[in-house]
């Protein structure tokens, strides 16, 4: 097993050091591969998006839902809005030179069309 750690795609920074989490996987996966995060694994990664609210703000629009979805920048009652259900999609794997880790940027929209 693969130690993979999974950051979630914004607009404004490549690998959010501040919210990710790592799961053991048997392979290395590809662009365009799915990965299905346990409920827990989601929360986490949502719990520590929400526990700032300028780290929230980096996930603007695009992972707020209900009546939060239009808005450009969350104040804390948008908090609840804030949800990483629909991710997972890879969008990019990347690696950091003598590191055993594999890192991985997860999307909700799939951007490799197979065959």
């Amino acid at each position: 097993m693969l130690k993979v750690r999974i950051f979630v795609k914004n607009e404004n920074v490549y690998k959010d050091d501040n919210v990710f989490i790592d799961v053991q996987l048997p392979s290395v996966p590809r662009k365009g591969e799915t990965i299905f995060l346990s409920e827990e694994s989601y929360a986490e990664l949502e719990s520590k998006a929400k526990g700032n609210l300028e780290i929230a703000k980096r996930y603007a629009p695009k992972w707020f839902y209900g009546e939060s979805f239009s808005v450009e920048t969350p104040t804390e009652k948008d908090l609840d809005n804030l949800s990483f259900g629909d991710m997972m999609y890879v969008c990019d794997v990347f690696y950091i030179a003598n590191n055993e880790i594999v890192n991985v940027i997860m999307d909700d929209k799939r951007e490799v069309d197979y065959v």
